[in-house]
């Protein structure tokens, strides 16, 4: 790769391979990219000089020395079919692979919720501890207005399960920070998610892993060495006199039945006790001092679109949040019915087919939790319908359902009938920020 100083992307827009971008552009790469949606992404990277087209064509494609293409790029697509057919070419967790074994230690968090925070809480800590680490992180990185970084041994990076694309990268420490159904479409069953788990655990030195779930502890296992998070005081870490004001948590870090340090974290909900546990555990194995971890932990203020607070305007509250799994949307229902609100209300845009249809009894369940869900079309990505499932399908299961086909229906819809102090979120790992984006701006 040190040979070939120029990449065209396919997908670039996407959060992982925004990173990637990102990333090679900090190693002296000239980039070029196309992706048909225009996003805060495409347009970042635009104002840092890289050459962006908003369709696919073989014309876009110039002469690189290498193309890296996104999964979520259909095999029929023109502009791929052709960098196949003329250039060498990489998917996503190729350049990963790639670009794990150029360093020294690489982190690999893994889990079906959670990654970005925990990959973006590791990388703060170690960051502002003095350390350089290379980060590949599917949001924002704190105080770095990009997703991804060069810096110098360490890596941190997120670790994704979808088709097993977490078995390509080198990873010396593996996080697990949960298993939990999802991506079944290609899995067929928790046994196999949680044996693609055990695979990836078993060339890391050490596992960091949920010790709750025993799912969890048995991939976990399969490292050389394993070390325990989580809420029981069977794991090697874990918190005592957990509190909550206004929405966020506080509480005591024990770590092998002894006092470790006191967190107050600047981020809601209870799921980041687990995160920074977590956190904690990986800074310390690195050498970091204790109080150097927790006053980072403490300043931590989270990533882009995770709880993000869009803005506020006459007494209504717009925020966005990532969530795209029924876990996800349970916590973040939770945590945000529990911050005082006259009233809560998701706009949510389910995220592929299969998981709508796998899923779709959960997500009834999770929704009705809000005040009210107005849920927008499904956003397809890689997938065709062959399902025969559709926004509708779950809106007719529940009278606090509404079905708005488009982000301007869905606003239209809100701006009639908006209260004083109610928060609205816009929910789902596509597109939907920006229907938060223009609800405020109409208010």
């Amino acid at each position: 790769m040190s040979d070939n100083k120029s990449i065209h992307i396919i997908g670039i827009g996407g959060a992982g391979m925004s990173a990637l971008a990102d990333y090679f552009m900090d190693d002296g790469y000239l980039i070029s990219g196309s992706d048909c949606n225009h996003s805060d992404n495409t347009k970042r990277l635009r104002e840092s000089g890289v050459k962006i087209y908003h369709r696919h064509d073989f014309n876009n494609i110039g002469n690189p020395d290498f193309v890296i293409y996104s999964a979520a790029i259909m095999d029929n697509n023109m502009e791929l079919k052709y960098a196949k057919e003329n250039h060498s070419t990489l998917t996503r967790a190729d350049a990963i692979n790639l670009i794990s074994h150029q360093h020294e230690n690489v982190i690999g968090v893994s889990g079906t919720h959670g990654k970005t925070t925990t990959t973006a809480m590791i990388s703060y800590v170690l960051i502002n501890a003095g350390i350089n680490p290379s980060v590949l992180l599917g949001g924002k990185i704190p105080s770095k207005n990009k997703n991804g970084i060069k810096g110098e041994n360490i890596l941190v990076c997120e670790a994704c399960e979808f088709a097993k694309t977490f078995l390509e990268m080198k990873r010396d420490i593996s996080v697990i920070l949960n298993i939990d159904e999802d991506h079944l479409e290609y899995y067929k069953t928790m046994d196999n998610l949680q044996n693609a788990f055990s695979e990836f655990t078993s060339e890391s030195q050490i596992c960091f892993c949920f010790g709750d779930d025993k799912r969890c502890i048995d991939a976990g296992s399969n490292a050389k060495k394993y070390i325990t998070f989580g809420y029981g005081d069977n794991n090697d870490w874990y918190p005592l006199n957990v509190t909550k004001k206004q929405g966020k948590w506080e509480f005591d870090v024990n770590h092998n039945g002894e006092f470790y340090c006191h967190i107050s974290l600047n981020i809601p909900g209870k799921h980041n006790i687990l995160n920074a546990l977590a956190t904690i555990a990986v800074c310390d194995y690195l050498g970091i001092r204790s109080d150097e971890i927790c006053k980072h932990i403490n300043s931590f203020s989270g990533v882009a679109r995770r709880f993000e607070i869009i803005g506020q305007k006459n007494g209504i509250t717009i925020a966005d949040d990532y969530a795209h799994h029924p876990t996800e949307i349970e916590a973040l229902a939770l945590s945000a019915k529990d911050m005082g609100y006259k009233k809560v209300t998701a706009i949510f845009q389910p995220f592929t087919f299969s998981r709508t249809h796998l899923l779709k009894d959960e997500f009834i369940r999770v929704l009705s939790i809000f005040d009210r869900a107005i849920i927008t079309d499904i956003m397809g990505s890689r997938e065709i319908n062959t399902y025969g499932i559709s926004s509708k399908d779950l809106c007719d299961k529940n009278d606090k359902f509404i079905y708005c086909p488009t982000f301007e229906e869905a606003k239209d819809y809100i701006l009639k009938t908006v209260d004083n102090g109610e928060l609205i979120i816009s929910i789902g790992c596509g597109d939907i920020y920006k229907c938060g984006r223009m609800i405020f701006e109409s208010l």
